[in-house]
C-alpha cells in the first residue's frame, strides 16, 4: 500500500511505489482502508483476523461470522456478506 499524507484541508501527498512523491488535491478525498487495532479485542478474534476491502473480496469461502467496522463502503461489504448468508 502506498504511503500518504494529508499536507492540507485538501491536500494529499502520496510516495510512489519508484520513491517519487505526487500530490494529489480535491474537493473530496478518499484515501485507502484504515486498519484500526481490532487484535485489542483479544482472544474472540479469531483467523483471518482484519481484512481490508481488497482482502474480504478474495476470501475463498463465506464466513459464518463477520464484523464490519468502518463507513459507507463497509456498509456496502456488510449488506453484501449478510446477503450471501453471514451473520
Amino acid at each position: 500500500m502506498a504511503k500518504r499524507k494529508f499536507t492540507g484541508p485538501k491536500t494529499l501527498d502520496v510516495r510512489l511505489n519508484d520513491g517519487g512523491t505526487r500530490t494529489l488535491t480535491g474537493e473530496r478525498i478518499f484515501s485507502e482502508p484504515w486498519n484500526p487495532p481490532v487484535n485489542s479485542i483479544g482472544p474472540v478474534w479469531q483467523s483471518p483476523g482484519p481484512l481490508t476491502n481488497i482482502e474480504v473480496l478474495e476470501l475463498d469461502r463465506l464466513p459464518e461470522h463477520l464484523l464490519v467496522l468502518g463507513v459507507v463502503m463497509s456498509l456496502e461489504f456488510a449488506q453484501a456478506y449478510r446477503r450471501f448468508g453471514s451473520r
